[in-house]
């Protein structure tokens, strides 16, 4: 059984890959006939609806969230209606993780509550960057008076509040 954090971290990681990313992001694909497949073309759309306008979904609520980078719904009997949801504003990614999600109350939708939880933290919190200075450290039992140089080799950010 995955937990929400779980999800969170595979998610995390997930997104690093680019093919991935493009593949969660995409809202509709039409996969040709093939040589073993003679058929009609085959038309794919994306159950993520953060991704779409109200163009394409009419009667949606206006679902749509200009932020959202993918990733994807679900459906179990054990685990509800769910929803893994990423969005990039500026250069903070946020993910969201929404699992059985009641659909009779109209209060409670998976993706009004993604958008809710993605405004709050984009409104509430932002990446800060880190500027440390290290001092020189003296080394022991060194033959002369030495002193280490200590150098920062890439720019780290943590997650604080606006």
């Amino acid at each position: 059984m995955s937990t929400s954090y779980d999800m969170a971290l595979l998610m995390s990681e997930a997104m690093k890959n680019e093919t991935f990313r493009k593949i969660v992001s995409t809202k509709t694909y039409t996969m040709p006939n093939t040589s073993t497949y003679t058929g009609n073309e085959r038309k794919y759309r994306n159950t993520n609806l953060l991704l779409f306008d109200e163009a394409v979904y009419p009667n949606s609520k206006s679902y749509y969230y200009e932020y959202v980078t993918g990733i994807k719904t679900g459906y179990t009997k054990q685990a509800g209606n769910t929803l893994v949801a990423s969005a990039k504003k500026d250069n903070m990614e946020l993910i969201c993780v929404l699992l059985n999600i009641e659909t009779s109350d109209e209060n409670s939708n998976r993706y009004l509550d993604a958008k809710k939880l993605f405004t709050y933290g984009f409104n509430n919190y932002s990446l800060l960057q880190l500027n440390v200075e290290l001092p020189d450290v003296d080394i022991d039992n060194a033959k002369s008076n030495t002193k280490l140089q200590l150098q920062i080799e890439n720019t780290g950010y943590v997650l604080g509040t606006s």
